[in-house]
C-alpha cells in the first residue's frame, strides 16, 4: 500500500501534534494506519526520538604571546564533537593562519604581530563546523636591573637587596625581590650576607625563572674597602712667646670613611690648659695647652686627635766677644769674634746665615766691606739676622786696633800765655811749640785745627792790630780716634809811643824788633836783652826776633804766615826755644827766638835738635836765606845777647 494510502499521525510526549516539519527535542510517537480490505483497520506505530545536535569545534578566541613563546595551533585547539557527540580529533580539522589579510604557514612567535587562525570540519550532516581565534605576539618584558657595581666601607651596614633595582617577567607584570634566588661569592667561596662584609671583593648573583621558563639572572659586584676615617694633627708643637698660632695651622689631613676630604670647618676644636677649658692660646707668655680635635664621620663614629701646644720662651739672640783690643797686622775676621747665635725655638743660626756690617769710628761713619788691620783705627762690627718671627736680631763687637809695640808718642804743647803789642808781628804758628801723632811724628800748624775767641766771640782772620785778650784753641785727632787740644791765651796791649834818643847822643830807633844806629849798621837785635840803667828797666816784650834772607837790608821783622803757598810752611815742623837772661838776679828778659826751616816728613823717624839748646826754627815769608846769612845771624845774635850780658850795649829807652 502506498504512504499516501496510510494515515499517519503524531505525537510528542504524550500529545497529538500536527505533522511536524522539523522536529525538535523529544519522543515522537507515529502512528501509521489504514482499513484493508477487509475493513479491519490496520495500524503501525513508530517511536522517534529525537536527540540534541552536538556538533561543536571549540577554540581559544585570543592567544597572547610574548617574543620568544613556544606556540602552535594545537596550543589554541580545545575541542570538537560532530553532530551526534562523537568527539573530532585535532588531526581531523583543519587550520588556516592569515597575518594582515595574507596566508602563512605559522605564526611566527620571534617577532611581534597579529595572526588569525581558521579551524574546520564537516560534520556528519554535512554542515562545515569552523571557529577562529587571534593570535597576538607582543614584545617580551622579561628585565633584571640590579646595581652593577657598589663600593662599601668596612663595618657598613648592607643587604643583597641594596643592590636590587627591578625585576619584570615576559609579559612585564613585576618580580618582587623576595622571588628571585641570591647567591654571594668572594674568591669563588659562597659567603653568608648575615655577617659583615670584610674588606675584599665580593660577587652578587640574582636570579628567576620567567614565564617562559628561561633563567633570568644579573650580577653585582661589591667592593668593600678598610675605612679611611682619619683625622691626623701635629701632635707636638713648640712655639716661641711672641709667636702666631692658629688651630687650623696644625691640621695634617681630615677624610671620612670614603677617603673624602672634611674641611677644617665641620671639625669641632677644645682648647685646654692645666685641665681647664680656655677660649684661645694665649702666646705672649709661656704654657702648655692641649688642642683636641674631632668629628663624626660617615659610619656615625667620633673621629678625633689631639695636639700638645708648649708656649716656652724666645730664644732667638747674638752672643759675640764685645771688645777686642788688636795689634796692627794682625789677622782678624768677623767670624772670630763670633761666638753662637740661635732663633727664636733655639734651633741654632750658624755664622754664614748673619749679616755682618763694619763701620770705622772717628771717621766717615760710612759703611767698609772689612776691618782693615794693617793701620791702627777702632771699627765697630754689628751682627745681624731675621729671626722666625720676622724680627732682626743684632750684636755689636768694638775692635780696637793699635799700631804693633810702639808707645804713644802723641803730644800738643803751646805757649800758655802770650803778650804782644798792638802791631806786633805774630801768627798762631808762633805759639805752637811741638805737636807729634802717635807714632811720634812732627805736625805742622796746617794739621791741626786752630779756633780763636776774643771775649767768647769767635775771630775769623788773626790780627795783632787790635788790643785784648784773645783765646786760641789748637786741636788735632791721632790715628787712634783719641782727641788732643791745648789753648794758649794771647794779651795784646796798645803800643807806646817811640823815636827817643839816649843821653849820649846816639840817636837810637825802636823798629820794633831791631835797632840801628845814626849809621845805618845793625848793632842788636831789639830781643829786649840790650843793657838797661840800673834806675830804668826797658819792658819785657814776646816779640821775636827773626833773621832776615834779604841781604841788603837788615830787617829782621817778617810775618810769619801759616797760610803761604811756600811748602816749607807746611811741610816744615815748628820749633821754638826760648833763653832767659838774668839782670841783676831778678830780672827776666827772654833771649830772640830765631827761626830756621828743618824739614821733617809727617811719617818718617827723622831727629830732631835737642829743644833744651837748639834755637827754634821759624818758617819765614819769602824766605831765601842763604846759610852764609843764617850763620852771620847767629854770630851777631850771640855777640848782642854777650854784650847785653856785660852791660855794654846801647841804652834803649822806651816811652
Amino acid at each position: 500500500m502506498a504512504y499516501n494510502n496510510l494515515t499517519v499521525s503524531f505525537t510528542k510526549d504524550g500529545q497529538t501534534i500536527s505533522t511536524p516539519t522539523t522536529v525538535t527535542t523529544g519522543t515522537y510517537v507515529v502512528t501509521y494506519a489504514f482499513t484493508d480490505q477487509q475493513s479491519h483497520p490496520q495500524t503501525a506505530t513508530l517511536t522517534l526520538t529525537v536527540a540534541d545536535n552536538r556538533v561543536g569545534l571549540v577554540v581559544t578566541d585570543q592567544s597572547k604571546l610574548i617574543a620568544g613563546d613556544t606556540w602552535s595551533p594545537k596550543t589554541a585547539f580545545t575541542s570538537a564533537t560532530d553532530t551526534d557527540g562523537t568527539a573530532v580529533t585535532f588531526d581531523k580539522i583543519g587550520v588556516a593562519i592569515t597575518k594582515d589579510g595574507q596566508a602563512v604557514s605559522a605564526v611566527d612567535t620571534s617577532k611581534t604581530g597579529t595572526y588569525l587562525v581558521t579551524y574546520s570540519f564537516t560534520d556528519q550532516q554535512g554542515n562545515l563546523q569552523q571557529a577562529t581565534s587571534t593570535v597576538t605576539v607582543t614584545d617580551n618584558l622579561v628585565n633584571l636591573d640590579v646595581t652593577k657595581q657598589v663600593t662599601l666601607v668596612a663595618g657598613n651596614a648592607w643587604q643583597p637587596a641594596d643592590n636590587f633595582i627591578s625585576a619584570t617577567d615576559t609579559n612585564g607584570s613585576d618580580v618582587p625581590f623576595d622571588q628571585l634566588k641570591i647567591a654571594v661569592t668572594k674568591d669563588g667561596q659562597t659567603v653568608n650576607t648575615d655577617d659583615p662584609l670584610t674588606a675584599g671583593t665580593y660577587l652578587v648573583t640574582y636570579s628567576f625563572n620567567d614565564q617562559q621558563g628561561n633563567l633570568q639572572q644579573a650580577t653585582s659586584t661589591v667592593i668593600v674597602t678598610d675605612s679611611q676615617a682619619g683625622l691626623k694633627v701635629n701632635k707636638q708643637v713648640t712655639l716661641a712667646t711672641g709667636d702666631t698660632w692658629q688651630a687650623s695651622d696644625q691640621v695634617n689631613s681630615a677624610t671620612d670613611t670614603d677617603g673624602s676630604v672634611v674641611h677644617f670647618d665641620k671639625l669641632t676644636v677644645s682648647i685646654t690648659k692645666d685641665g681647664q677649658t680656655v677660649t684661645s692660646i694665649d702666646t705672649s707668655t709661656t704654657g702648655t695647652y692641649l688642642v683636641t680635635y674631632s668629628f663624626t664621620d660617615q659610619q656615625g663614629n667620633l673621629q678625633q686627635a689631639t695636639s700638645t701646644v708648649t708656649i716656652t720662651n724666645n730664644q732667638a739672640q747674638i752672643s759675640v766677644i764685645p771688645e777686642t783690643d788688636l795689634t796692627v797686622g794682625d789677622s782678624w775676621t768677623p767670624a772670630d769674634n763670633f761666638k753662637g747665635a740661635t732663633d727664636v725655638d733655639g734651633t741654632a743660626v750658624t755664622f754664614n746665615q748673619l749679616t755682618v756690617t763694619v763701620s770705622r769710628l772717628a771717621r766717615d761713619g760710612q759703611p767698609l766691606t772689612s776691618v782693615d788691620t794693617s793701620q791702627p783705627g777702632r771699627y765697630l762690627v754689628t751682627y745681624s739676622f731675621t729671626d722666625q718671627q720676622g724680627q732682626v736680631q743684632t750684636a755689636t763687637s768694638l775692635i780696637t786696633i793699635t799700631a804693633a809695640l810702639v808707645k804713644d808718642q802723641s803730644s800738643l804743647s803751646v805757649q800758655p800765655n802770650v803778650t804782644l803789642t798792638t802791631g806786633d808781628t805774630w801768627t798762631p804758628a808762633d805759639g805752637l811749640v811741638t805737636a807729634t801723632d802717635t807714632g811720634g811724628h812732627n805736625l805742622t800748624i796746617s794739621d791741626l785745627t786752630v779756633t780763636i775767641t776774643k771775649d767768647g766771640q769767635s775771630i775769623a782772620d788773626w790780627t795783632t792790630a787790635n788790643a785784648g785778650d784773645y783765646l786760641i784753641t789748637y786741636a788735632f785727632t791721632d790715628q787712634t780716634g783719641q782727641a788732643h787740644t791745648a789753648t794758649a791765651t794771647v794779651t795784646i796791649t796798645a803800643a807806646p809811643d817811640t823815636g827817643n834818643t839816649d843821653n849820649g847822643g846816639d840817636q837810637s830807633t825802636d823798629n820794633g824788633d831791631h835797632t840801628t844806629n845814626n849809621n845805618g849798621n845793625e848793632t842788636t837785635p831789639n830781643d829786649n836783652t840790650g843793657s838797661t840803667t840800673d834806675s830804668e828797666q826797658a819792658p819785657t816784650t814776646n816779640k821775636p826776633s827773626v833773621s832776615t834772607n834779604n841781604t841788603t837790608q837788615n830787617t829782621l821783622h817778617q810775618p810769619i804766615s801759616t797760610t803761604t803757598s811756600n811748602k816749607s810752611q807746611t811741610d816744615k815742623p815748628m820749633t821754638a826755644t826760648s833763653h832767659a837772661v838774668t839782670k841783676s838776679g831778678t830780672e827776666q828778659v827772654n833771649a830772640a827766638l830765631v827761626a830756621q826751616p828743618v824739614a821733617v816728613s809727617k811719617h818718617s823717624s827723622a831727629t830732631t835738635t835737642d829743644k833744651k839748646t837748639s834755637p827754634a826754627t821759624l818758617p819765614q815769608t819769602d824766605e831765601t836765606t842763604s846759610p852764609s846769612v843764617t850763620l852771620l845771624g847767629t854770630i851777631l845774635l850771640g855777640l848782642s845777647s854777650l854784650l847785653a850780658f856785660l852791660g855794654l850795649a846801647p841804652k834803649r829807652r822806651h816811652n
